[in-house]
């Protein structure tokens, strides 16, 4: 290692790379307008900091129990802040939560393995294909891996003091994170805490008692703050949106398929540091940190696998553990010439695909952060042996230039406009001016309609509601089978978007 590396300290490279991490997405953060339930998420906090309500989440108006209120209490104060729900606006949180996290996982690599370590680690996660695509995302999983990847590196620096007085603090924070984490997703933090269990019992270590109860008496705490408050307030919310019961595990054999995406994610969206990570190394005398952070993802991904068909985003705190690991591991893989060049010439397919894909796609700003990233490859290179470490981020880098942004891909900007669907919705719907929905998740479609909206879960729930004698002027709903059609009504026009078929209906004529 250089000298200049060893001058380098965990916590000015995390704020270095943290630095880097806004540089990279700030630019562009609104150039891509809403995809997925980003803005169901946005317009959930906007209601909350418009009501000042910090306990019941709503969705025009209607209670949402699905998810606990803290991702939502703060995306919220973040959207008040900045006085506007437009993409930007609603994805700053979760930059912010994706800079704390790489900024984590360089520290432990520097810390474990050096500056260059921690360099690999926060570089690579910054340019893994899934960091790209769902890191900034105005959605909850980027806050909730924050938090996840917080608790288990707490806990690891826990069990690394485990015979020293002072190590029970990291236990505590690891219990304080975890917490957090249950309260922005719930029971999705389960699997990461059998993940720590699992870790912790491979790697034959005896936690003091007293430490255990310190990671999960605030973990219960904050995990079950939400709904024990809910119970107090109102155990019958009138017209609550719940979470489903019943599903928590799904498996049979049309799931398999999607089953099956978990580890494919899991390696491909990792590469080329899962080629690394998935490497199995047991050396004396090495830390043994990659070692917990594999069997943590292991265990972890196990449980996971019982949800068979959640989509692959329940995965993100596995993505910065596993390239951390696979940062740990290649400072000892660099230093075979073998396994060098295998790297060197992957890496050379990769630039090779991705200089032909570049053309003129990246703006300035792209260009700025990718040479940047060019130039630490390059500094990285002055050791021979760490050949692999720079080889792996200029290929990385390469390989997604074609990226207009460092979140928004060409062939995605600028094609999720719904402007003509919103033009057809509103001439379908003519003078009527409320509106009842069903299983539409849109406020980008809903809101410019400028009507009053009475929002339902699902078609069955509209259709009991009709039954009880509830009667609109117009109902529009996500049709997918000839019993949602709600009775009694008429369908006067559809429209299609990404795939997927709205239906307007109008009552009986007169």
């Amino acid at each position: 290692m250089n000298q200049t590396g060893k001058k380098l300290s965990a916590p000015l490279q995390a704020l270095l790379l943290a630095a880097l991490c806004l540089l990279a997405y700030l630019p562009g953060l609104g150039r891509q307008e809403f995809v997925g339930t980003e803005d169901f998420r946005a317009r959930i906090a906007w209601e909350m900091a418009q009501s000042g309500e910090a306990l019941v989440p709503t969705y025009y108006g209607r209670p949402i129990l699905t998810k606990p209120p803290l991702h939502y209490w703060l995306l919220g104060r973040t959207l008040d802040w900045q006085g506007r729900r437009d993409p930007a606006a609603a994805r700053l949180l979760s930059v912010l939560a994706l800079a704390a996290t790489v900024a984590m996982i360089a520290a432990a690599a520097n810390r474990a393995g050096g500056p260059q370590a921690g360099w690999l680690a926060g570089l690579g996660y910054l340019l893994a294909a899934n960091t790209w695509k769902n890191g900034a995302n105005a959605e909850i999983d980027p806050l909730f891996a924050a938090f996840s990847v917080a608790m288990v590196l707490a806990w690891w620096r826990y069990l690394e003091g485990l015979h020293r007085n002072r190590a029970w603090p990291w236990a505590l924070a690891a219990g304080v994170a975890g917490g957090l984490a249950a309260m922005a997703k719930g029971p999705a933090l389960l699997p990461f805490l059998v993940g720590l269990g699992a870790a912790t019992w491979w790697l034959r270590k005896k936690p003091q008692p007293g430490a255990v109860l310190a990671l999960l008496l605030p973990l219960l705490i904050l995990g079950l703050a939400w709904p024990a408050a809910l119970q107090l307030a109102d155990p019958d919310l009138e017209g609550a949106i719940a979470e489903s019961a019943g599903k928590a595990v799904r498996w049979d054999g049309k799931a398999i398929l999607k089953t099956l995406l978990y580890p494919l994610s899991l390696i491909g969206a990792s590469l080329p540091l899962s080629i690394a990570a998935f490497w199995r190394l047991k050396n004396p005398g090495r830390p043994l940190l990659d070692r917990y952070l594999m069997a943590t993802i292991t265990g972890a991904f196990a449980m996971l696998m019982l949800s068979a068909g959640k989509g692959t985003r329940y995965l993100l705190p596995c993505f910065p553990l596993l390239c951390l690991a696979a940062a740990l591991r290649l400072e000892l893989l660099a230093a075979s010439e073998t396994f060098g060049r295998l790297i060197g010439w992957f890496c050379g397919l990769l630039a090779l695909a991705g200089a032909f894909w570049a053309g003129t796609a990246l703006p300035a700003s792209g260009m700025v952060v990718l040479a940047a990233l060019v130039l630490t490859g390059w500094v990285l290179s002055r050791r021979r042996q760490a050949f692999p470490l720079p080889a792996l981020i200029l290929a990385a880098v390469l390989s997604r230039a074609f990226f207009t942004q460092v979140y928004v891909p060409a062939w995605e900007a600028g094609e999720d406009s719904l402007e003509e669907a919103v033009e057809a919705l509103d001439d379908l719907l003519g003078e009527a001016r409320e509106v009842a929905v069903a299983r539409l998740e849109t406020p980008r479609l809903l809101d410019p309609l400028d009507r009053r909206i009475h929002y339902f879960d699902k078609p069955d729930d509209l259709h009991q509601a009709l039954a009880d004698g509830a009667r609109f002027p117009a109902i529009l709903l996500r049709w997918k089978d000839p019993k949602d059609d709600p009775p009694e009504y008429r369908s006067i026009g559809l429209v299609r978007i990404y795939g997927k078929t709205f239906r307007v209906y109008l009552p009986p004529s007169p």
